[in-house]
C-alpha cells in the first residue's frame, strides 16, 4: 500500500496515488468531506462534547499536572485542525509538487512510500498497544465508559496529528529525491531543472512556515508535558506492574512526538546536504561555464551565486529545519520540564 493512500484513508489529505496512471489525483469532493467528517471531525467534536458535558474528566482537581496536561490536549486539537485544513487548502499545490517530483523521477513515489511506510508502522503498533492497554486506567483509577472513551479518542488524534507530520516530510523527501536526479543528470536540462527546484521549494517554504510553527510549539508542549507527568506519577503513585505500565506509555509517548518532529527535520536536513553536494558540483564546473557563455564574467558569476543560495527551510526565518534544529528542542524540551517542576514545588509549598 502506498503511503499516500493511507494518509488519504485517515482523512489527512483529500487525494491519492494512482498505481495505473503513476500520478497523484483527487478524490470527488463529497468523498473527501466524508473521510474528513469520520476520521478527523467526527472522533474530535465527541471528544470535545464528553469533555464539556462531563467535567470530571478534565476538571477532577486544580493539581498544576493536570493544567499542563489539559493544556497538551487544547494545544495538540488546535494544531491538528490547523494542519488538516491546510492540507485541504494547499492540496492542489501538493499534488503538484509530487507530480512534478515523479516526472522528474520515476521512482520517487516509491521511494517516499518506503520510507514513510517504515514510519507509519512504527507509530501504528505504537499506538495499537497504547489503546489496547486502556484498559490499565480503568483498573487503576475505576474509570468510567465515557471516560475510558474520552482518552481512546483523545490518543487516535494524537496519532493522526503524528501521521501528518509524517505527510509533511514525505513533501520534503519528494524534494530530496529530485534535488538528487538533478545532482546524476549530465545534460543541460540540469540548470533548467534546477531552477524549477527552486522555485517549489520557495513555495513549500512559504506555504509551510506557519504550520511549522504550530509543529514545533505543538511538540515542546505535549513532550515537556508527558515528561513531566511522567516524573510526577513515577514520585507519587505506587509502584505496581500495572502503574509501571502506565508511566512507561507516557514517557513513550514522549519519545513517539519526538520521532515525528525528527522525521520532518531529518528529511529537511537531507535536502540541504543535497544542495551543499550539487553546489560543490557547480563549482568544479565554474571556469567551464563562464568560458562557454556569452555574458560578461561578471553577470556569470552573478547568476552562478544566485544559484549557490536555495531558500533554507524555515519557519518564517525564525529557525531552519534541520537536525541542529532538533537537538536545540530536546534541550529546550528538558529546560521546560525544569521549569515545571520549579511551579510545582510552589504548589506544594
Amino acid at each position: 500500500m502506498n503511503a499516500i493512500n493511507l494518509f488519504y484513508f485517515f482523512g489527512i489529505i483529500p487525494y491519492q496515488y494512482n498505481p495505473v496512471h503513476k500520478c497523484y489525483a483527487a478524490k470527488r469532493a463529497m468523498r473527501n468531506a466524508f473521510q474528513m467528517l469520520w476520521f478527523i471531525i467526527a472522533p474530535t467534536t465527541t471528544m470535545l462534547t464528553l469533555g464539556v458535558l462531563i467535567r470530571e474528566l478534565l476538571f477532577r482537581d486544580v493539581r498544576f499536572w493536570r493544567v499542563v496536561y489539559i493544556l497538551r490536549l487544547f494545544i495538540s486539537v488546535i494544531t491538528l485542525f490547523v494542519n488538516i485544513s491546510d492540507n485541504y487548502y494547499n492540496a492542489k499545490f501538493h499534488m503538484e509538487l509530487l507530480n512534478f517530483c515523479t516526472r522528474s523521477c520515476a521512482k520517487t513515489a516509491s521511494k517516499i512510500s518506503q520510507k514513510t511506510m517504515k514510519k507509519i508502522t512504527v507509530l501504528l503498533s505504537f499506538y495499537i498497544y497504547y489503546q489496547a492497554n486502556q484498559y490499565t486506567f480503568v483498573v487503576l483509577y475505576n474509570e468510567e465508559l465515557d471516560e475510558l472513551f474520552f482518552f481512546v479518542t483523545y490518543y487516535y488524534l494524537e496519532m493522526v496529528l503524528i501521521l501528518n507530520m509524517f505527510y509533511i516530510a514525505c513533501l520534503f523527501t519528494a524534494m530530496q529525491e529530485l534535488m538528487n536526479n538533478i545532482i546524476n543528470m549530465r545534460n543541460r536540462d540540469q540548470s533548467k531543472l534546477y531552477g524549477q527546484y527552486l522555485r517549489q521549494k520557495t513555495l513549500l517554504t512559504k506555504k509551510m512556515s506557519f504550520r511549522l510553527v504550530q509543529l514545533t510549539t505543538n511538540t515542546y508542549v505535549v513532550s515537556s508535558a508527558l515528561i513531566f507527568i511522567f516524573v510526577t506519577q513515577l514520585q507519587t503513585f505506587p509502584h505496581g506492574i500495572l502503574e509501571a505500565n502506565v508511566m512507561s506509555l507516557g514517557l513513550a509517548g514522549s519519545v513517539i512526538q519526538l520521532v515525528g518532529l525528527f522525521s520532518v527535520c531529518y528529511e529537511a536536513h537531507q535536502c540541504a546536504n543535497q544542495e551543499q553536494e550539487l553546489a560543490r558540483k557547480l563549482s568544479d564546473l565554474r571556469e567551464n561555464f563562464a568560458q562557454n557563455n556569452k555574458e560578461s564574467p561578471s553577470t556569470t558569476m552573478t547568476k552562478i551565486s544566485v544559484l549557490y543560495r536555495p531558500p533554507a527551510i524555515s519557519a518564517y526565518g525564525l529557525f531552519e529545519i534541520n537536525l541542529n534544529f532538533f537537538y536545540q528542542m530536546i534541550a529546550a524540551i528538558f529546560t521546560q520540564c525544569v521549569i515545571l517542576f520549579q511551579f510545582q514545588s510552589f504548589e506544594q509549598q
